[in-house]
Parts: C-alpha cells; structure tokens; sequence
C-alpha cells in the first residue's frame, strides 16, 4: 500500500509540473497553454476524486473523514480562489 501512494505522489508532482507549465505559457501569452492547462486539470480532478474515494474507504480514520475531505477539496481549489481575488482586486483597481 505504501508503493501505491507512492506512486499517486509522483502522479501529484507530475500534474502539477504540467499546471504550472501551462501557468507560465498562459502567463508569457505563448500558445499551447490552453492544451496545457487540460491535459495538467483532467488528470488533477481524477486524482483529487480518487483520493476522496480512498479517504471515504479508509476505516482508520473514521471520525476525521469530513475534515480530510474538507482540506482536500478547499486545497485543490486554493489556487482559484487566488486567482479570483487577484481578478477583483485588479478590476476594482481600473
């Protein structure tokens, strides 16, 4: 069991390093960021839901599941919410 989080932590690295790759493309206006993005995005939604699905079956844990759940998917969603404040505070600053 161990190898196999291994392995979801190395899928983890390699998602994020396509996200932010697709960042910087987006960021410096060069194309492909958009194809980027997607191939970094569907695989990070599969692994966040699969991960969700092991806290839910994960009998170790039973009075901390919703917490973990929680952090899950508010961590996942953290770089949005950065994204969207940034967004507000430059539109109400033009």
């Amino acid at each position: 069991m161990y190898k196999n989080y291994r392995v979801l932590l190395g899928l983890h690295f390699i998602v994020f390093a396509i996200i932010f790759l697709g960042c910087l493309f987006k960021i410096l206006h060069w194309h492909g960021a958009n194809t980027w993005l997607i191939c970094g995005f569907i695989p990070e939604i599969l692994l966040v839901g699969y991960i969700a699905f092991l806290i839910l079956n994960d009998q170790s844990i039973r009075k901390y599941k919703i917490i973990w759940l929680f952090f899950i998917f508010t961590g996942s969603a953290l770089t949005t919410f950065f994204y969207l404040f940034y967004k507000i505070r430059q539109t109400h600053l033009n």
